[in-house]
């Protein structure tokens, strides 16, 4: 489940900046820090989600 939760975050993210002509490479890397911290952010809280459910 991580994977495939990274792995939309990851394009969705592409796709958004696609269309502003960019990609992530261009992003300064203070941006790139708080995109990565981000998504690790949702993935955590998903996860946690995921497990009290189960």
């Amino acid at each position: 489940m991580k994977n495939f939760v990274e792995g939309q975050y990851d394009i969705r993210l592409d796709s958004l900046l696609r269309g502003k002509a960019s990609g992530i490479h261009h992003l300064e890397s203070g941006m790139k820090n708080k995109v990565i911290m981000r998504k690790q952010r949702l993935v955590d809280r998903l996860k946690e989600e995921f497990l009290k459910k189960k």
